[in-house]
């Protein structure tokens, strides 16, 4: 009540004295109110030109913080850009995509997707996070950087291609339960029993019910995981009644969506230009019948006239011979020795 007692009323019509009354005499005749049209003609451009700069202030801001949000990973680090679940995907299947598993690649992830949770856009840890746990578990087994400069003589017998793809897929398999802070094998035996018996009564499905299921069809529809997301779900909801339900529908939204088109993360990986070879390869010939790759061999492809880069050679004809030739790895000969006639080979080198 002190509160309301601060405010008064305000008196909106006009003061009714004696100097108003002698004015109405004196104007008997309506007139038109041409200031009033002046007033609420400058009144709307002044607010148009208000919103206008509003506008265009917020398209400045809005373009500014993306130019800054996207600076440190287009210039800094671009291959932290996205979620980094398609390039993670890729180098587990066999792909060498340079220049991922760096510290640098590391801090400016980090950095970028607490900016980018933070500030209110509708994203989450959960991709990032996965990449994150990838980077973690690659540099972990390592023990070096060339960013720092530094090897430590640990973990030397992990410094080979298998140990480095082995500790990234454990590291973002650990960082999924990380971040969505999961809690599988933590409860007790027999609890889920007794949770089940002491809070659902009515064997009757509820709208959350349908909605979790779903919204798991439709996560499963456009990842096509299957285990992994049932796994997930469970343990976010804790709903164990809800696992057969929740399979079958998750294994029909992988089916269906195989049926018409790939996955998500696969749609970025060929935005991307990235090779990545199927769980069954197979190639289409000119009459677009498939036919398996297990059919083929290296010899299939092989010329008797390959492309080959001398042992010892200048600079600019290295450059020069890499430009010409697009391939991925080049057998290297060395001159033929004092009586023989043919080059000796040395081995195969890649880009």
């Amino acid at each position: 009540m002190e509160t309301l007692a601060l405010y008064e009323s305000h008196d909106y019509m006009p003061g009714h004295s004696q100097i108003y009354r002698e004015w109405l005499k004196a104007n008997p005749e309506p007139r038109l109110e041409w200031d009033m049209w002046f007033a609420m003609s400058l009144i709307g451009m002044t607010v148009g030109i208000v919103g206008f700069m509003m506008h265009e202030t917020v398209e400045v801001i809005t373009h500014n913080k993306w130019t800054r949000a996207f600076y440190h990973i287009q210039f800094m680090r671009p291959s932290a850009a996205g979620s980094g679940i398609p390039t993670l995907i890729s180098f587990l299947n066999g792909t060498n995509i340079p220049q991922i598993f760096t510290l640098d690649v590391l801090m400016v992830k980090f950095v970028s997707c607490c900016f980018a949770v933070a500030s209110g856009l509708p994203v989450g840890p959960e991709g990032p996070m996965i990449h994150l746990g990838s980077l973690v578990g690659a540099g972990i087994s390592q023990f070096q950087s060339d960013l720092l400069n530094y090897k430590l003589p640990y973990f030397e017998r992990f410094r080979n291609p298998e140990s480095s793809t082995n500790c990234a897929s454990s590291g973002s398999i650990i960082n999924v339960e990380t971040s969505m802070e999961l809690i599988t094998h933590t409860c007790r035996r027999g609890m889920f029993i007794q949770m089940h018996h002491m809070t659902w009564t009515n064997s009757t499905f509820s709208e959350g019910a349908i909605s979790l299921i779903g919204a798991a069809s439709f996560f499963g529809g456009v990842s096509r995981l299957t285990i992994s997301l049932t796994v997930i779900m469970m343990e976010v909801t804790n709903e164990i009644e809800f696992l057969l339900p929740m399979m079958s529908t998750v294994m029909m939204a992988k089916c269906i969506g195989d049926f018409f088109t790939r996955p998500f993360d696969h749609a970025l990986i060929k935005q991307r230009c990235i090779p990545f070879l199927s769980q069954e390869p197979s190639i289409s010939l000119a009459d677009h019948t498939k036919v398996d790759l297990d059919l083929f061999s290296a010899a299939d492809i092989m010329t008797r006239d390959p492309v080959v880069i001398p042992v010892v050679d200048s600079v600019s004809h290295y450059a020069r011979f890499l430009v010409e030739n697009k391939h991925g790895g080049f057998p290297v000969i060395t001159k033929p020795p004092e009586g023989l006639s043919e080059s000796l080979f040395f081995g195969v080198i890649t880009r």
